[in-house]
């Protein structure tokens, strides 16, 4: 009766790992078929005709005019490249995607090591909508928070180029001379 029991026990131990190995290796097939269709997916990208829009391009060609001499000028940067997520203390995952896919027209930045010291934001139309107020709102806080200064210029082309200048220079750490 001993070896009977033993035999059923041992027999139902054998059964249960067989069921559990197969249940295993199921699961870890259909993980990989998912895994295999994802990367089977195929995508069809082209380049962009323009990196910026016409104003912008127009705008760019005064700001090297008159900047380009003592800074580097970049266009369309994310915050994620001028401003800190990993700030001590928080959960840095979170705060990269408040700021994820949030970006500047143009970054004026030191000439020996792109230090950024001052974004612009190019202000038209498109920024009359209460959607498009909030996402400029936040951007302000994000980079006053982040002690970048940010220069809003709105309707630029109604404005002489002096002003605009002034309107930067202003904002721009002073040069030690």
């Amino acid at each position: 009766m001993l070896v009977m029991n033993s035999l059923i026990l041992i027999t139902l131990a054998i059964v249960l790992f067989l069921l559990i190995k197969y249940y295993l290796l199921s699961k870890k097939s259909t993980n990989n078929d998912i895994s295999n269709k994802k990367q089977k997916i195929e995508y069809t990208y082209k380049h962009k005709d323009f990196l910026m829009t016409s104003s912008e391009n127009d705008f760019s060609k005064l700001l090297f005019r008159r900047f380009s001499d003592e800074y580097r000028i970049y266009p369309q940067i994310h915050l994620s490249s001028i401003i800190d997520h990993q700030v001590k203390g928080q959960n840095w995952k979170a705060a990269l995607s408040h700021i994820d896919r949030k970006s500047v027209d143009f970054v004026i930045c030191d000439k020996e090591h792109s230090r950024p010291l001052c974004a612009i934001e190019l202000d038209d139309w498109s920024h009359e909508s209460a959607e498009a107020k909030d996402k400029d709102a936040l951007k302000e806080n994000l980079l006053s928070m982040s002690s970048l200064p940010l220069v809003r210029i709105n309707n630029w082309r109604d404005k002489s180029e002096e002003e605009i200048y002034n309107s930067i220079t202003a904002k721009l750490p002073t040069r030690n001379t």
